[in-house]
């Protein structure tokens, strides 16, 4: 079988035979979060008569995704700055459950550091791994926003993360609709249903894709390159199998491992974090599951409708229908032979839907 030329080619031939097709009985359907309810602008909430000022803690400043703390148990992922409820610097993290340690957060400023005890916020879904998503909170003491915060346990040497949304001037939304995706682990190579589920999100509305990364093939790199050229996709690097026994199962203990799932709690909980001032919505996916309107053309047509019946909604799940892969239908007469040469699923094969009943 002569393989397709290249990449673009392939993404294109996509694009076309998608566009023919009716989008009703498509795979997963998940969460849809809305981060502003009205209007393309948004000022994010503040601390009264306040100036940033940049100074740097002492300690090293983290400049990868994870980082483990010293003397700890705890990882930390990123700290954002959180004016929602109070005044507080919140850090996404993962820790053990039954074994938390005291943290100290110290706040660096131009004439003196402020140290308070950091407050402990696991989150419930950890299915009963000994690891879980976690809240690290520091609460600010006065007016004042730092741009970096140390935390470190006892005399340990501490970390010191820079605080992120600390945007103080009205901002405009870069995206409509953003699609946070977690995470891509275990040399993942299915390119073709990866390929055919990034089309449809275009279609369907996705302006921008967050994507974790975990480990992928050579040839899913270079499909990633693909979309990350066309400013489409970001990719993050998730490198959580050098900090901890990643299970790759839901639940504990007959999936055997450290923390739930490659660590997808955290990172989704991060992406919602790193992005809710750019985008007006965000959803969350795995790679396997999309977001597919029954009775509109896209996901603007679809949340306008929701939102005339819901103005007071925030947040839209989205129920969850399975087609298993076990079972096919080659017939479709619109699949190219092309395709056959691309390692992967191809997801226009799996159209039979398990009966709702076998779901509840």
């Amino acid at each position: 079988m002569k393989p397709c030329p290249t990449f673009r080619n392939l993404c294109k031939l996509f694009s076309l035979v998608f566009s023919t097709l009716t989008l009703l009985y498509f795979i997963y359907i998940v969460v849809l979060v809305k981060i502003i309810l009205h209007g393309d602008t948004f000022t994010p909430p503040l601390i009264k008569s306040t100036k940033s000022v940049e100074v740097v803690c002492a300690g090293n400043v983290a400049k990868d995704t994870i980082v483990r703390l010293r003397n700890s148990r705890t990882c930390l992922v990123a700290a954002y700055l959180d004016l929602r409820e109070g005044s507080a610097v919140r850090i996404v993290g993962i820790t053990h459950r039954y074994e938390q340690e005291t943290l100290f957060c110290h706040f660096c400023f131009p004439d003196t550091n402020d140290t308070v005890v950091a407050e402990f916020q696991i989150h419930a879904d950890h299915f009963e791994f000994p690891y879980g998503t976690t809240d690290v909170v520091c609460h600010l003491k006065g007016s004042r926003v730092p741009q970096y915060v140390s935390i470190g346990a006892g005399n340990a040497v501490p970390t010191v993360l820079k605080v992120q949304n600390t945007q103080q001037e009205k901002l405009k939304f870069e995206y409509d609709f953003l699609l946070c995706i977690s995470a891509l682990f275990g040399s993942y190579s299915n390119v073709l249903q990866f390929i055919q589920s990034m089309e449809l999100h275009q279609m369907l509305g996705a302006q921008k894709v967050i994507l974790y990364h975990t480990d992928s093939s050579p040839i899913m790199k270079k499909v990633l390159s693909y979309y990350t050229k066309k400013k489409f996709l970001e990719v993050i690097s998730w490198p959580i199998t050098s900090f901890l026994n990643v299970s790759t199962g839901w639940h504990y203990p007959e999936h055997p491992g450290e923390l739930h799932y490659y660590g997808q709690t955290a990172a989704l909980n991060d992406c919602i974090y790193r992005h809710m001032y750019r985008s007006k919505y965000i959803l969350l996916n795995d790679i396997d599951e999309l977001i597919v309107p029954a009775l509109h053309n896209d996901w603007p047509e679809m949340i306008n409708y929701l939102h005339r019946s819901n103005v007071t909604a925030d947040v839209f799940l989205f129920e969850n229908h399975v087609f298993p892969t076990t079972l096919q239908d080659k017939s479709n007469p619109l699949t190219p032979e092309e395709w056959s040469s691309v390692p992967g699923l191809n997801i226009v094969h799996h159209v039979f839907r398990e009966p709702i009943s076998r779901m509840r």
